[in-house]
């Protein structure tokens, strides 16, 4: 017999559910109105009023519909490792090996000796302290298994999960926002950019192979090996676009990372949403296309947390062994990742007294297996812990002009304060002085992600206090840690918030920020989780997320492009210049930029040349070209448009010269081409015109 509802209770369910539907709509809708009042019309009052109503809408649907919040994934017992007996041969094997490698990290250079013992070394430990978790019998069994089903592939019919293919649907989303238009955006290098290159050039070009990069201050190794490996593989110039490839690979992949991180500590669907929002905000896709090291704190602060937090809910060895080898790879990359072995030694003594899953019988086995896990991660890091041994000076140096404060201890204290502040509100208040990494006075968060990122923030402290849900706990705290990166810029406060050093929220953030749309996705779905109501809960948070996607839209590919080209000097159109002339009457040994204060960066030019050392052909003044007056070949002189002073002095040297404007895409950009014929007749330049 068909059991059907009772008509008197189904009514007040669907009503419920109803209301829950319009409440939440209603917070996030009111909340992304006060943001966008207080972003982009300045109206403080009417802001702070939508913002109440919206946290009181939100707050009532957290104390009256808080099934739809749903919980943390559980600490579920998993089956026990198989323990392993460590010999004493295979101990000192360890230390043998990892004292060998310490050793021949000498002299900041990787070679081929001191990366086989380095590789063996971290393969050794992996082998001596992982636990096996199925037997070789089983093992095979599960091979065997394996090869069975891929020879039945062609003729067996399966199914791929429909939330797989969500998953697929929003990597391909980011791709576009990663990827689309990096030859034109952003435009132009900057100076931090030609450090780099110059650095990947020296291992492409030069065969170098440095352990820790002395240019600008100092810099780890990752970005610029995985660049010179792209550009061998791919064989492609050491160029910007080369560089900007790899940075803008390493942010989508903080999309499927965030995904994980966010299925760990919740479920599904609050991942789903969160890789989604990674996907299409401007903030991450800023500092993954724009070149540098950035995108690399998020890249690894998603695995490691990933690795941090399963390992103190399952106290598997093995995680914990995952989490040293990703918090030692993480230190290789950028510099705000120092901070996360911070977070990670907090943790270990947090998570007791937040969480207290720990029996006093496990404590032992608990302490050891943290104490594995930052062995491991000295392993990962022995390169650099050679390097640093030497010269702690300058791996520290960049940290220690920041940190150290010019004034007294209580000022220092008043002023990291006030940093805190800064850095907390930067997804809403607060921006980035920084041109090249966040849009002029605006936050991290668009107006709409900012809203939601408030009532995540409010709906996090309240099932945390309510419901001693701590998982919703441990994302504000990460947060808070991973916000002292900028925070603790005491000597330059003025580079706080810097959007680039609070990278490693990123996956946290977007959690938070997703944690209101999958409440309402849960609402809409139902206690009943039809595939009508699934399906129309996909197309309004899929809607909702295409209109977030639209407005990110307009803030990189308009906003912030257009930001970036009037900041960035034109060395792409001077390099233009430079090659046209090459390649038809003259060639790149006769052309010459005369310097100019706070103008190009003459590396640029030879970059986008194509040939780096013709970076020498600058001149400090017009007078430096009077041996030039001797060479009957047709030159090239570039000019910043206001220096009338050199402009006036290769006039008098070549009074056969003609005066060229080259007249730039962007506005107040262009600049002037003094031609000096030889033996060959005058030519037109592209985008030059006479004056």
């Amino acid at each position: 017999m068909e059991h059907t509802r009772n008509p008197a209770t189904r009514k007040p369910i669907e009503l419920s559910r109803a209301l829950s539907i319009f409440c939440a709509l209603g917070a996030i809708g009111f909340a992304a109105l006060g943001q966008f009042l207080f972003l982009n019309l300045k109206a403080n009052i009417p802001a702070l009023i939508f913002y109440l109503a919206a946290l009181m809408l939100w707050l009532l649907l957290a104390a009256t519909s808080g099934t739809f919040f749903g919980a943390p994934r559980a600490m579920a017992e998993l089956p026990a490792a198989r323990p392993r007996h460590v010999s004493r041969s295979l101990a000192f094997a360890n230390i043998a090996l990892a004292l060998i490698t310490f050793l021949a990290m000498g002299d900041n250079e990787f070679n081929s000796d001191n990366v086989l013992f380095w590789a063996l070394s971290v393969a050794l430990f992996f082998y001596t302290f992982w636990e096996p978790e199925k037997s070789l019998a089983e093992w095979r069994a599960k091979f065997q298994s394996l090869f069975a089903n891929l020879k039945a592939l062609p003729t067996k019919q399966f199914s791929i999960p429909w939330r797989a293919l969500l998953l697929l649907a929003i990597i391909a989303l980011g791709a576009f926002f990663y990827f689309y238009r990096l030859d034109q955006t952003p435009a132009e290098m900057t100076g931090d950019h030609a450090e780099k290159l110059l650095d990947v050039n020296d291992i492409v070009a030069q065969g170098m192979r440095p352990i820790f990069f002395h240019r600008n201050t100092g810099r780890e190794p990752f970005q610029f090996y995985a660049t010179a490996a792209y550009a061998d593989w791919a064989d492609r110039p050491v160029n910007y676009l080369t560089l900007k490839t790899i940075t803008a690979l390493l942010g989508l992949l903080v999309v499927p990372l965030t995904f994980f991180l966010a299925r760990e500590l919740f479920d599904d669907k609050i991942a789903l949403i969160a890789a989604a929002l990674v996907a299409v905000s401007h903030w991450p896709v800023i500092i993954a296309r724009v070149g540098l090291r950035f995108p690399l704190t998020p890249f690894f602060v998603a695995p490691t947390l990933f690795f941090l937090f399963r390992a103190l809910k399952t106290k598997r060895r093995n995680d914990f062994l995952m989490l040293g080898f990703f918090l030692g790879a993480g230190l290789f990359g950028y510099n705000a990742f120092r901070i996360v072995p911070l977070l990670v030694a907090a943790y270990f003594i947090l998570w007791l007294v937040l969480e207290r899953n720990v029996r006093a019988d496990e404590l032992k086995r608990y302490a050891t297996n943290a104490l594995l896990a930052v062995l491991m991660s000295v392993l990962v890091l022995m390169p650099l812990v050679r390097y640093m041994s030497e010269h702690p000076d300058q791996v520290w140096f960049r940290v220690a002009t920041r940190v150290n404060p010019t004034g007294a201890t209580a000022n220092a204290a008043l002023v990291f304060l006030d940093n805190l502040k800064n850095a907390a509100l930067a997804f809403n208040v607060t921006s980035d002085n920084a041109w090249p990494n966040g849009i002029a006075f605006d936050p991290a968060l668009d107006f709409i992600l900012g809203g939601l990122f408030v009532l995540g923030v409010a709906a996090s402290l309240y099932r945390a206090v309510r419901h001693r849900e701590m998982m919703y706990a441990h994302l504000l705290i990460c947060i808070l840690i991973l916000l002292l990166p900028s925070a603790l810029a005491l000597a330059f406060p003025i580079e706080n918030p810097g959007f680039a050093r609070i990278g490693g929220t990123i996956p946290l953030v977007f959690i938070v920020a997703a944690l209101p749309l999958a409440f309402l996705s849960r609402a809409i779905s139902g206690a009943g989780e039809s595939a009508r109501a699934q399906f129309a809960a996909v197309v309004v948070i899929g809607a909702l997320v295409l209109g977030i996607a639209r407005v990110n839209y307009q803030k990189y590919f308009v906003d912030y492009d257009k930001q970036y080209r009037a900041a960035a000097w034109n060395a792409s159109e001077v390099a233009a210049v430079v090659r046209a002339f090459a390649q038809s009457v003259g060639d790149d040994a006769h052309a010459w930029i005369l310097l100019y204060p706070h103008w190009l960066d003459t590396r640029n030019v030879a970059i986008e040349l194509g040939n780096f050392g013709w970076v020498n052909q600058t001149l400090m003044s017009a007078r430096d070209a009077e041996p030039h007056t001797r060479d009957g070949a047709n030159k090239i002189y570039i000019l910043n448009v206001n220096d009338n002073e050199n402009l006036q002095i290769l006039q008098d040297l070549f009074p056969n010269g003609q005066l060229r404007v080259y007249k730039s895409k962007t506005p107040n950009h262009d600049f002037n081409i003094w031609y000096v014929p030889g033996t060959h007749p005058p030519a037109e330049f592209l985008g030059t015109s006479n004056k």
